[in-house]
């Protein structure tokens, strides 16, 4: 593991919402005192937080609310996602200025994108915002993969500070570890739960775990004692 400051668990936290549709508020400060209570953070907006699904202002919301529930006690990872690009920017900017520690962004999924494609969009992000910014790489949602060197090249912006990678690719995941150990304020961090241990065996940063939400103390043990 390198001396990157991000590390550790890092759940994907559910977005609970009202019976009527609205952001439920007093569940966002609960779910946030119990993820600090078990020393893991949340990444708002992620895949099982259903950040495609989350309005913008709800977005801005969660944010707000996480962060002083949170109250300094861990990191909170906001999630990015869209095809927009001057919304994306937008959305950041307003994220790291409500609080948000980092930006974690997805690919933009309208339209295929070449390895370099993908390394412009990022490098421009990163140029853009003002926040640390992680990539987010997870073919499931995304229909593309970004490839390893293209994360190499990525890792030497001083702007990007890590990946969380949900590829599920075992020959991908340790090519994306061995940069971290070249890059030490790039962290990695697993975002498949089930090889969670074989990551952090390997010198990953940080773990993922959807199920987290449901039992954040285990994996905490587990990155502990890993």
């Amino acid at each position: 593991m390198n001396n990157s400051k991000y590390r550790g668990v890092v759940v994907p936290m559910v977005t609970p919402v009202t019976q009527d549709g609205q952001l439920d508020i007093k569940a966002v400060e609960r779910i946030i005192d119990f993820f600090a209570e078990n020393k893991v953070s949340p990444l708002l907006m992620g895949t099982t937080g259903e950040g495609n699904s989350v309005s913008q202002a709800d977005g801005q919301l969660f944010v707000e609310k996480a962060v002083k529930a949170a109250n300094g006690r861990i990191l909170i990872y906001a999630g990015l996602t869209g095809n927009c690009f001057s919304e994306q920017v937008r959305q950041a900017e307003i994220y790291s200025a409500l609080g948000a520690d980092v930006i974690v962004a997805t690919l933009p999924t309208y339209y295929a994108l070449t390895p370099e494609q993908m390394y412009e969009y990022y490098k421009t992000l990163a140029d853009c915002i003002t926040g640390p910014l992680m990539l987010y790489n997870i073919l499931a949602t995304t229909h593309m993969s970004i490839p390893v060197d293209v994360i190499r090249r990525l890792a030497d912006h001083p702007n990007i500070v890590g990946l969380k990678d949900s590829e599920r690719d075992l020959e991908c995941m340790a090519q994306c570890i061995e940069i971290t150990k070249s890059h030490p304020e790039f962290a990695y961090f697993c975002g498949w739960a089930a090889q969670s241990a074989h990551a952090l065996e390997l010198g990953g940063n940080g773990i993922v775990p959807s199920t987290g939400n449901f039992v954040p103390e285990m994996f905490q043990q587990l990155f502990d004692t890993t």
